[in-house]
């Protein structure tokens, strides 16, 4: 169990540490680039349609090919999101959004299945997580406004600074996880997404579950996108202000 503990909460601590940087300073990236409003929406939009999108498919995908390179897929694709900030091009940020957005549905831990653990001890590895998760953003809340106003990339920054910690996250993953696939299918993995499809469509409970939790996203994602906008009048530290609201 202590090992486990070890090697899941580490890179788990690496990957949200890369990823809650990013938040404060997306907008403010493609409003350095002089896009209008409407396009910066529009990136966004790209961003949460391709993880909605690919999102039902990531459990198929991760039982054929396994958890473990799934995560190994989540820093590639990550990093990339990361390095098309550097560019002012449109098309180009719209990729890197469709790569942040699949890297997102990517990231799927090794649980039980691999660890053999009882319910129990795998819960207090996951209150770990959520406990450190929340330490962990407001410390990237914090370097993050360092960076952005430190270094020459500007509010670029803290995503480049993310490059190198990504190629630890994926190497450490790749030394020292244990792959994992999952329950075997024989349904071919288009199946395998029909019958999540068919899942949700028999069961009302779930269609339910799930439009509650939309309800939920809608409003916090509306938040993400209208949060920094709504400060810029007065030009705030925008990783001061999204520490504090991770406090």
């Amino acid at each position: 169990f202590t090992r486990f503990n070890q090697d899941f909460l580490l890179e788990n601590k690496i990957i949200w540490a890369v990823y809650f940087p990013s938040g404060p300073y997306v907008y403010q990236v493609y409003k350095t680039y002089g896009f209008a409003e409407q396009d910066i929406s529009l990136l966004y939009l790209i961003g949460f349609a391709s993880s909605v999108l690919f999102g039902t498919c990531t459990g198929p995908l991760a039982d054929k090919f396994g958890r473990k390179r799934m995560c190994i897929m989540y820093c590639v694709l990550y990093a990339i999101c990361c390095v098309t900030k550097l560019s002012p091009d449109f098309r180009m940020l719209a990729f890197g959004r469709v790569c942040g957005g699949v890297a997102t549905s990517l990231y799927v831990y090794e649980h039980k299945l691999t660890a053999r653990l009882s319910p129990d001890l795998i819960s207090i590895t996951f209150s770990a997580s959520t406990f450190w998760n929340g330490i962990l953003a407001i410390v990237a809340g914090l370097l993050a406004n360092l960076f952005a106003e430190s270094l020459s990339f500007g509010p670029v920054s803290p995503f480049i600074v993310a490059l190198p910690f990504l190629a630890i996250a994926a190497t450490l993953i790749l030394t020292t996880w244990t792959e994992n696939y999952g329950e075997k299918s024989e349904s071919s993995w288009i199946m395998s997404c029909g019958e999540g499809f068919n899942k949700i469509h028999e069961d009302s409970n779930i269609l339910l579950l799930g439009a509650f939790q939309s309800l939920f996203e809608s409003v916090m994602y509306i938040f993400v996108f209208l949060w920094t906008p709504m400060l810029s009048a007065g030009a705030p530290p925008l990783g001061f202000v999204f520490a504090a609201y991770m406090v």
